[in-house]
């Protein structure tokens, strides 16, 4: 299907709502379109009357361009709607508005406003205008979505559905959905690195203390190395310097500017891994101590002095 990523902001949706039970959908909605014309399109635009002030909101707003989705079911998108409820024997209801962008002035009565997200929406164009709207629309929920992951329906938001034109008979007619994107982070979190006096020494203390595993060749300055589905990286201090053209100090002794921790099973998990890590070469820092807290902790140093804390909240 054809889609692009448009931005929108601050926008208010205006105009004519009614509930509708989920398994009465289909049949509804185009019943309340047939009110649409009869309300404003065939006086206004067939017959030449004179707008009233409902019929003149409606036009001054482009009323008749959107159908809009929503209801008040929390912690949900029109996503989960679609599997939970259409197509099923669902007497839950939503709200379907035929409306359009709210340009200010009056809102009569028998209108309302509806706030829509901002930021970025996903904006699909149906193919084979409005005879093969139903058949685009189930598409796009069972077929096309599913196979799109990398677009992510925006929790407790609304469906639009957008129309341009009007030959509504032409296979041309341009319409499709529109969804809000699940609001993407700037940054997400990678790893903590290690910068090293010797990467073999490092490697072979994590891997043989505390059960790291490593694909590292022992060749390259990069070394990957996992602890379950966590990572940490380790490259040389003087490669580093080398590579952006300075020399920085490090702490000697104990590094007391971060620490890596570790969670075990139980308290005595903890000492026994305490003593463990002593065994490979770790410096104590502080024996198992229970703390007020709660916690039994212990701290050591691997041989670049970088704190390791191993602990547990089980007894």
């Amino acid at each position: 299907m054809k889609h692009e990523i448009i931005e929108l902001h601050d926008v208010q949706i205006i105009g004519m709502a009614k509930k509708i039970a989920f398994n009465e959908a289909k049949e509804e909605c185009p019943k309340f379109w047939g009110e649409f014309v009869e309300k404003i399109v065939r006086p206004v635009f067939f017959e030449k009357q004179a707008p009233n002030a409902f019929q003149k909101a409606a036009i001054d707003n482009g009323v008749g361009e959107f159908g809009l989705c929503t209801c008040d079911i929390p912690n949900h998108n029109c996503a989960t709607c679609w599997e939970a409820n259409f197509g099923a024997c669902c007497k839950n209801t939503f709200t379907y508005v035929i409306g359009g962008i709210y340009k200010g002035g009056d809102v009569p009565e028998g209108m309302q406003l509806f706030p829509i997200q901002s930021g970025k929406w996903l904006k699909i164009h149906f193919k084979g205008g409005m005879k093969a709207f139903q058949e685009q629309y189930t598409k796009f929920h069972k077929e096309w979505l599913p196979a799109h992951p990398e677009y992510k329906w925006a929790s407790n938001s609304c469906c639009i559905e957008w129309y341009q034109g009007t030959d509504i008979q032409s296979p041309d007619y341009q319409c499709g959905v529109m969804m809000p994107l699940d609001a993407q982070p700037r940054f997400n979190f990678n790893t903590v690195g290690l910068f090293t006096n010797d990467n073999k020494a490092i490697v072979d203390f994590y891997t043989k203390a505390f059960g790291f595993i490593t694909s590292w060749d022992g060749v390259q300055p990069n070394v990957e190395m996992f602890l379950g589905g966590n990572r940490i990286i380790l490259f040389p201090r003087d490669a580093f310097e080398q590579m952006v053209s300075k020399k920085f100090q490090y702490p000697e002794g104990f590094n007391g500017t971060m620490e890596l921790s570790l969670d075990v099973s139980t308290f005595a998990d903890v000492d026994k891994e305490y003593q463990n890590a002593l065994n490979h070469g770790a410096k104590s820092v502080l024996p198992p101590t229970t703390e007020p807290w709660g916690q039994r902790t212990c701290y050591v140093a691997d041989p670049d002095g970088n704190l390791i804390e191993i602990g547990s909240f089980v007894e």
